[in-house]
């Protein structure tokens, strides 16, 4: 989710946007570390609404996320878990999702692709993998157990409460899906100059 600081006269994507741009150079975003996905995810908005600002790399969440609550970084992005509490208690705003589909805890949060950068998905993602060369009976028993424990009522309300969107898209489209992201993510780190260190 993308957040910003309550001091920020900003309380949707349009008007954060224009914020920035007419400071050019004068807000900063903070990020759990160069190359991670919070730092990955500003780029792309940095990018898409083609505004100034400046990264400020922290080693971990915790850092970052007191930091922005503080107003020393001014505005970044925070998974749902860390933020729901945040954003509820008035300590950071809610400005949109990255996803490319809205929250269903967080209804009223609209996605960045709906508030003016239509381009804009970013999703960090979890895939349950095994070793190279599984035989395909295998692979079909775990995608099916995995589905129906997906499918079960305590787990999508778990999940649901976290801002977890689920697909189970399963093995087939695995190895495209992976190829899409590295590349689009490779992208992503040149633009931004990310190294680690």
């Amino acid at each position: 989710m993308l957040v910003v600081n309550p001091s920020v006269h900003a309380s949707n994507t349009k008007d954060l946007i224009a914020l920035l741009r007419s400071k050019p150079g004068e807000f900063n975003y903070g990020s759990s570390g160069n190359g991670t996905v919070l730092h990955l995810a500003a780029q792309l908005f940095a990018s898409e609404a083609k505004v100034n600002v400046s990264h400020v790399p922290y080693k971990g969440t915790g850092n970052y996320t007191t930091d922005l609550v503080g107003g020393q970084v001014q505005f970044g992005f925070l998974t749902l878990q860390t933020v729901l509490p945040l954003v509820k208690a008035g300590k950071l705003k809610a400005v949109a999702v990255s996803t490319a589909q809205r929250v269903p805890s967080l209804p009223d949060v609209p996605t960045l692709a709906e508030s003016g950068l239509p381009q804009y998905s970013f999703d960090a993602w979890l895939a349950i993998v095994g070793p190279a060369g599984m035989q395909p009976k295998s692979v079909a028993q775990l995608q099916s157990k995995i589905k129906a424990t997906l499918q079960e009522k305590d787990v999508q309300e778990h999940l649901a409460q976290q801002g977890v969107l689920v697909s189970t898209s399963g093995a087939e489209g695995a190895g495209a899906f992976f190829k899409t992201e590295l590349d689009r993510h490779a992208r992503i780190v040149k633009q931004a100059g990310a190294t680690l260190n």
